[in-house]
């Protein structure tokens, strides 16, 4: 019989572990598990951040258009970026480590994601009180109505990330989408905070407006090709921290709309 492998808690000195590991063979009483003391759970609970004291912590955020997808979009889009990857195969040569990275399916959730259009780089704020105040300003004058239909152009090209590790595959917006949206990424530029960070802080050109479908890991890597054009619609414009996005509440837009009815 196989012989059972269980942890037992002990009291120890605070720097040194709290398991100790003994096995029972068939002689030996069987004794149910017991859970561990509260102590050591809350001990074990979370890991400690530690901050310097009277620092004030930086926010980062990035403005996009939110595109949410049907299964027939999604299917579509699955398909052509599988049909890019077989043109770059068989057109460039590759890295044996060269490998496809689609993100259009959430591996760890097991779902279909939704697409964005980037309309601004990283942006790092000194504080919360400064990311309010941006924020504020874009809900103020920004003059984009949504939702809206996007259109691409059938062009499907590689842009490499700003660090330059990776080639990211990118679904180019066509130019009636490009023109309407460059005076929202202009009114970004004109208010990305001062101070460089890294590759934060920098203006986006409307020139690379896009949606990523997937990534390529080779580096200086330089192709494009064109396929089937698509229109799909945007449902928002958000302002993502991390995985959290909220919604910008566009009341110039609302305003112009209000205008319009009453004329």
């Amino acid at each position: 019989m196989a012989k059972l492998i269980y942890a037992k808690y002990i009291s120890r000195s605070p720097f040194s572990m709290d398991l100790q590991y003994s096995s029972d063979s068939e002689s030996d009483p069987q004794e149910p598990l017991k859970p561990p003391p509260e102590s050591f759970l809350l001990k074990y609970a979370e890991t400690p951040v530690f901050r310097r004291k009277g620092t004030p912590t930086r926010r980062t955020s990035h403005i996009s258009l939110h595109i949410p997808l049907s299964g027939e979009q999604h299917a579509l889009l699955h398909s052509l970026v599988q049909k890019f990857w077989n043109e770059l195969c068989r057109q460039c040569v590759l890295d044996e480590s060269a490998t496809l990275q689609e993100t259009l399916f959430d591996e760890l959730t097991e779902t279909a994601r939704s697409l964005h259009i980037s309309l601004s780089y990283n942006l790092t704020f000194e504080n919360d009180e400064k990311l309010r105040e941006f924020i504020s300003l874009l809900e103020e004058k920004l003059p984009l109505k949504t939702p809206l239909k996007v259109g691409f152009s059938g062009e499907i090209r590689l842009l490499p990330s700003l660090d330059r590790s990776k080639q990211f595959v990118a679904l180019m917006v066509d130019q009636e989408t490009r023109n309407s949206l460059r005076s929202t990424v202009e009114l970004i530029n004109d208010h990305v905070p001062g101070n460089r960070d890294g590759d934060n802080n920098i203006p986006y050109s409307p020139d690379l407006l896009h949606c990523t479908i997937g990534e390529v890991h080779q580096k200086d890597l330089q192709f494009s090709a064109h396929l089937q054009p698509v229109t799909l619609a945007a449902a928002s414009i958000v302002a993502s921290q991390g995985r959290s996005k909220t919604p910008l509440h566009q009341k110039q837009a609302r305003r112009e709309k209000t205008n319009a009815q009453v004329g």
